[in-house]
């Protein structure tokens, strides 16, 4: 509506602006634009409003229309000439304003502009603008008054809506119904589905009365209607969602002079959730009551004269009377410390709203005495209201703190006595307390220790890692931790220690770490010279080149060496945890096993000799088995090193094989020189004869074989001798073919008929001067030798070849 007054101004005025402001007060500290209409040449030059900062300029024009009492012009060559500087803040040449005042708390001010060119306002205009803003503040008084209107009743809905409190009207001779939204909403009807007739809001309401309580209700709001008076029901209803809800009603009929009723008002109101927290109040102080009367400390209610008004069970139970007995006592007749003086201190402090608790002793029926520790306060306002103290007997709890004074004095003297090294440690990691013998071991006294860093007390090297366990164990409050690292004691030496520490929390909340520490330098001292045995003992394990095998009770390996590995071609870690069944043949398993169960049962060490097939042919092992013992005592395994004495066994063969080729020869020498005896005889006799026989004689040709055969006797012997070496070197030029042909007979009983041996001779092959018996020694010793490594049988060949040697070669084969 105001926006079309000022539309209206503009034409009936022919200006440029037409505002309305308020407040109209020079002292105000803030004003606002509230309408303005500009033609479009002449946009306005404050924002709508908004609260602006009053000026010299806005006081100026509000203070001289508020003393005009009606409109003022400000133009050239006027009473108000405007200033340069107003002309610019307001934007124009001339203005034209008046105060009003609706009927409310602030005034306003109405006004024109003309921008563009000075202008001087008629009388007529100043007259039309003062009726204009008398009927403009009446308007604005009009609206206020409606928005007021519609304020106070969007408060009453809302007030209904909160209290959930509705009213209702029923005007009998029209057939009318009057229902608030509330009615709507706590019957949970939708607010567009209107009841206005009263027939039709009757079914309504009437079907949606609880089943149980329908024929009740109606009967008495039929009651109140026949009889025109007041009535307050109480009933439930089922809302169209299927959700009960319970509801009071407030209403009243009323009747012409005839006695008829004609009209009934009321409100209604949802007091479901009132009946519910009634109905949980009831239950609340029923179970109020019983945890009362469960409760551990005696309760008593005082008035404020000092007289008991009720106690519970446990008051009757501490004190040996019965109820109605100790509601004629006084608590003087019971407590024992309590004089009048000192009930009326106490009271005084209750009554000024403090809490007191205090000590005292209470006496019973039977005359005996208890500690008790009593807490009271005032409950409710001073009238009716009443003392609420509880009592609790401390007899287990003043036991209980004696004991534990005497806990602590223990504590305290295991702490302070105790030969370990005793500290506990802030979250910040200073230290809180450490015990004498902690200090002393460190070369300090506690004072110096308690307040300084923990980490002051650790090497160098180690504050890292100190640091770490620490908040480690401060990150896991309740669990162990160990750790072992250095500490300097004041002299500057260092101390192992090994701490095992635990955070805790205190009764506040705060942690504390406790560490006990335990000085283990010479342990330290023995596990290093331990560890320097343990190196040695590996050394010489892994050094040796015998086989080194340590086995459990069950024969599971779980040492070897390198030597070891070898022998099973496996690794170590293939070896550890696997037995002989599973790492060797079954018939050496079985013989190392026999043996190991042997030696487990004597408990006495065992050496014997065994064969191992391997990939690089068959081994003797010289192996000494004997029992391990733990530190008790108690045989926990076997220990086996074995030596491969294969090539040992090899040189006892051949060594035994040269001493009996050595007793063949003593013997074929001996048998030699005598037979050599008798062949000279023969041989002398056979010469004598053939000398004094003639060719052509009957026996000359068999007595030339008798000689050939003593020659042939001869060369054998000599050759015997020669392999017994008792025969004299002798060199002489012979031919190696004829040689090694008349050497073949020899030969073949010594290598045996499993050999097949051949000739391969040279036909050019030239004469040589050698000593024959050393030739055929040698050839000997070689058949033997190619014999010894042919033991499945094979072939052997001699053969004869003319070579050609330099001098270089006979150098590199000389010797």
């Amino acid at each position: 509506m105001m926006s079309r007054v000022l539309d209206a101004l503009l034409t009936i005025f022919r200006c440029d602006r037409a505002w309305l402001l308020t407040p109209c007060e020079p002292n105000a500290a803030t004003w606002q634009t509230v309408m303005e209409r500009t033609q479009t040449t002449w946009p306005s030059p404050f924002s709508m409003q908004v609260d602006l900062p009053i000026n010299p300029h806005h006081a100026h024009l509000f203070q001289t229309i508020l003393q005009a009492g009606a409109p003022v012009q400000f133009a050239p060559h006027s009473a108000h000439e405007p200033s340069a500087a107003m002309m610019r803040h307001f934007q124009m040449q001339s203005t034209l304003a008046t105060a009003i005042f609706p009927q409310s708390e602030h005034s306003y001010a109405l006004g024109l502009h003309h921008c563009a060119r000075p202008y001087v306002w008629t009388r007529e205009e100043h007259w039309l603008l003062q009726e204009v803003g008398q009927r403009l503040a009446k308007a604005i008084a009009n609206l206020q008054e409606v928005a007021r209107l519609r304020e106070c009743a969007c408060r009453l809905d809302e007030i209904q809506r909160t209290a959930h409190v509705a009213y209702w009207g029923r005007d009998l001779y029209t057939n009318s119904s009057t229902l608030s939204d509330e009615v709507y909403r706590i019957f949970g009807l939708p607010l567009d589905q209107r009841f206005t007739r009263l027939d039709e809001w009757q079914e309504k309401w009437t079907q949606m009365i609880h089943p149980d309580d329908r024929e009740r209700i109606i009967q008495a709001k039929n009651a109140a209607k026949h009889r025109g008076s007041h009535y307050d029901m109480e009933y439930r209803i089922v809302r169209p969602d299927g959700e009960e809800r319970i509801v009071h009603v407030h209403g009243d009929a009323m009747q012409n002079t005839a006695g008829r009723t004609h009209h009934m008002i009321g409100i209604v109101q949802d007091v479901t959730n009132l009946r519910l927290m009634e109905d949980e109040l009831r239950s609340s102080e029923s179970r109020f009551r019983a945890v009362v009367e469960h409760a551990a400390d005696a309760v008593f209610l005082y008035s404020w004269k000092g007289t008991i008004l009720d106690v519970n069970q446990q008051a009757c139970r501490n004190l040996g009377y019965s109820r109605q007995e100790l509601l004629q006592l006084s608590p003087t007749d019971f407590d024992i410390e309590l004089t009048a003086d000192r009930m009326s201190q106490i009271m005084a402090q209750i009554h000024a709203g403090h809490t007191i608790t205090l000590g005292t002793h209470y006496r019973r029926k039977d005359d005996t005495i208890f500690p008790v520790e009593v807490r009271a306060r005032a409950v409710g306002p001073e009238d009716p209201g009443v003392i609420v103290a509880l009592v609790r007997d401390v007899s287990e709890r003043k036991q209980s703190e004696a004991a534990l004074k005497e806990s602590e004095e223990r504590y305290r003297t295991l702490f302070e006595d105790n030969p370990s090294m005793y500290f506990t440690v802030e979250a910040d990691g200073t230290v809180s307390s450490v015990n004498r013998f902690g200090a002393d071991h460190l070369g300090y006294t506690t004072t110096e220790l308690i307040g300084r860093p923990v980490l002051d007390v650790f090497c160098a090297d180690d504050k890292v890692k100190a640091h770490e366990a620490i908040h480690k164990c401060i990150a896991h409050p309740g669990e162990l931790f160990h750790w072992c690292l250095r500490k300097v004691c004041k002299d500057g030496s260092f101390m192992w220690v090994e701490e095992t520490a635990r955070a805790t929390y205190r009764a506040d909340g705060s942690i504390i770490v406790l560490i006990v520490c335990e000085d283990i330098s010479e342990r330290k001292r023995t596990e290093q010279t331990l560890l320097e045995y343990h190196n040695l003992l590996t050394a010489i394990v892994e050094g040796t080149t015998d086989v080194v095998l340590v086995k459990d009770i069950q024969g599971r390996y779980v040492m070897s060496n390198s030597a070891g590995a070898n022998f099973f071609s496996k690794s170590v870690e293939e070896i550890i945890g696997k037995t002989d069944q599973e790492l060797l043949l079954p018939e050496t398993a079985a013989v190392i096993m026999a043996n190991d169960r042997k030696v487990l049962a004597s408990e006495k060490s065992l050496m014997f000799e065994m064969r191992v097939s391997s990939m690089d042919g068959e081994h003797t092992y010289l192996s000494t088995t004997s029992v391990l013992r733990d530190a008790q005592g108690k045989v926990y395994g076997v220990i086996c090193i074995s030596r491969d004495i294969t090539e040992l066994k090899h040189l006892e063969e051949q060594f035994r094989q040269s001493q009996k080729m050595e007793a063949v020869g003593r013997l074929a020498g001996g048998v030699a020189h005598d037979f050599n005896n008798l062949l000279t005889v023969i041989n002398g006799y056979s010469k004598l004869m053939l000398r004094t026989m003639q060719t052509d004689e009957r026996n000359y040709k068999r007595l030339v074989e008798i000689n050939k055969a003593g020659e042939r006797a001869t060369d054998l012997t000599r050759q015997l001798l020669a392999f017994s070496r008792q025969q004299i070197l002798q060199s002489r030029v012979v031919n190696l073919n004829e040689l090694l042909s008349e050497l073949l007979q020899l030969l073949r009983p010594l290598i045996g008929e499993d050999i097949e041996l051949s000739l391969a001779l040279d036909n050019d092959l030239g004469f040589v001067k050698i000593d024959p018996g050393q030739f055929e020694q040698g050839i000997i010793n070689l058949a033997i030798n190619a014999r010894d490594a042919m033991p499945d049988g094979g072939r052997l060949t001699i053969a004869t070849q003319r070579v050609h040697l330099s001098k270089d070669d006979v150098k590199r084969n000389s010797g």
